[in-house]
């Protein structure tokens, strides 16, 4: 199973999904912003696949996302869906390419339990299959 970082700054949010993940065979470990989310990318020696909500304070999924691609070594290493209960907030045309060349799906929430684990699933097979 997978090795997951929930990055929200909602505590209800990870409260939910934590124990959905766990049941589901994965490693969960959080962070409440995205700055904090960037601090486990770096110092993680596992391959994450990150739920990464799209507004938090400090640093939002976009600007994680931005960093991420600019940094091989992060894009490599690490898998990434946007979660957002605001996709109205995302911007148009610059966003949907960097999320389109790092390969990240969009969940809104709340997102049904079964979508969300597709979603993992498939993240940990991107992974798996960059690691062959």
């Amino acid at each position: 199973m997978a090795h997951i970082l929930v990055a929200d700054d909602s505590p209800t949010y990870r409260q939910i999904v934590r124990p959905l993940l766990t049941n589901a065979g994965h490693t969960v470990v959080e962070a409440v912003d995205g700055e904090a989310a960037l601090e486990v990318l770096h110092a993680s020696d596992e391959q994450l696949v990150v739920l990464l909500d799209l507004v938090m304070p400090k640093l939002g999924g976009i600007g994680v996302l931005s960093a991420v691609e600019a940094s091989p070594e992060l894009s490599a290493r690490h898998a990434f869906v946007l979660v957002t209960a605001h996709p109205q907030a995302i911007p148009p045309r610059a966003v949907a390419e960097l999320l389109d060349h790092l390969g990240v799906p969009i969940l809104t929430k709340p997102c049904p339990t079964p979508m969300l684990l597709r979603a993992v699933e498939a993240a940990a097979r991107k992974l798996h299959s960059a690691a062959s």
